[in-house]
C-alpha cells in the first residue's frame, strides 16, 4: 500500500476545501443572478403598467379637449364658453406635463385624437356633453392616482402631483356648470 506524506495530505484537503468553497461561490452567484432577473422582470413589468397608465391618461386628456372644443364652436352663451375655454385651457396644460414627463421617462404617448371619433360627440347635446367631460375627469383622477399608486418613479410622482390638483379643478368647474347651467 502506498503512504501518502503529510505534506501531500495537507494539498490534498487544501485543494478539497477550495472546491467546495468555489462551488458554494458559483451557487451563490447563480441565487444572485436569478434574484437580479426576477427584480429585472417585474421593474419592466411595472414600467409596461406605467406606461399604460399615462398613455390612458393621455387619451383622457385629449378627448376632454376635443370635446370640449365641439361645445366651443356650438352655439353657446358667453358664460358657458368661458368656463369651457378655462376647462380646455388646463387639459392642455395636463397634456403639456404628461408631454414632458413622458418624454424624460421615453414613453410615447398620444398628443392628438382621431377625428373620426368626434363625430359621436357632435350629435350630444349640451348636457351629454358635459357628462361625457365628467366621466372622463372622473377616469383621468382615476388612473392618475393609480400612475400614482404604482410608481416610484420621481418624474412620475412629480407629474402626478402636479395634476391631480388640476383634475380636482376640473371637477368643480364641471359642477359649476352643473349646477349653474344645466337643469335637473
Amino acid at each position: 500500500m502506498y503512504r501518502i506524506s503529510k505534506k501531500t495530505h495537507a494539498v490534498f484537503i487544501l485543494i478539497t476545501i477550495l472546491t467546495l468553497y468555489s462551488c458554494n461561490y458559483i451557487v451563490n452567484k447563480n441565487d444572485e443572478n436569478e434574484k437580479s432577473s426576477k427584480n429585472s422582470v417585474e421593474r419592466i413589468k411595472t414600467n409596461k403598467e406605467q406606461a399604460k397608465l399615462l398613455v390612458n391618461t393621455s387619451k383622457t386628456v385629449i378627448e376632454v379637449i376635443d370635446i370640449c372644443e365641439i361645445v366651443e364652436n356650438s352655439k353657446l352663451e358667453e358664460s358657458k364658453r368661458k368656463i369651457i375655454n378655462n376647462l380646455k385651457n388646463k387639459h392642455l396644460k395636463i397634456l403639456d406635463e404628461i408631454k414632458l414627463a413622458s418624454s424624460a421617462i421615453m414613453v410615447s404617448v398620444p398628443y392628438n385624437n382621431d377625428k373620426s371619433s368626434l363625430k359621436l360627440y357632435d350629435k350630444l347635446v349640451f348636457e351629454d356633453r358635459i357628462e361625457m367631460i365628467q366621466s372622463k375627469v372622473i377616469k383621468q383622477k382615476e388612473l392618475v392616482n393609480s400612475l400614482k399608486n404604482s410608481s416610484s418613479n420621481k418624474i412620475i410622482l412629480e407629474l402626478t402631483d402636479s395634476i391631480i390638483p388640476i383634475i380636482d379643478t376640473n371637477l368643480k368647474s364641471i359642477h359649476e356648470i352643473e349646477t349653474k347651467f344645466l337643469t335637473i
